[in-house]
């Protein structure tokens, strides 16, 4: 997990690079200043967003290689395993339902 923390932060480093150098040459190709605004505030929210979604889905995929790895260790079949994640999804779509009433 630590060397693809790696790979996957320094992949937020070049897609971060690579957005910032969209950014430039938008900058370049619209020289007014509602541009630059634009550009300013895009900067940082595209940044935060490819890091947030690439350590999220870093995150996802260990989550999911653990759980497959605890499930074999207690015994648990994959018939079971299917079992349950259907059941968690059927409880959370009621739970959806309930939830879009309330509001």
């Amino acid at each position: 997990m630590a060397f693809a923390a790696l790979v996957v932060g320094l992949l937020s480093v070049v897609m971060t690079l690579a957005w910032t150098w969209i950014l430039s040459l938008l900058k370049a190709a619209f020289p007014d200043p509602v541009v630059a605004l634009a550009i300013s505030a895009a900067l940082p929210l595209g940044s935060v967003g490819v890091s947030v979604w690439l350590f999220a889905s870093l995150h996802a995929t260990c989550y999911g290689l653990v759980r497959e790895r605890y499930a074999e260790r207690v015994g648990l079949t994959p018939g079971q395993t299917e079992e349950a994640r259907t059941r968690h999804d059927a409880a959370e779509a009621i739970a959806r339902v309930k939830n879009l009433g309330r509001r």
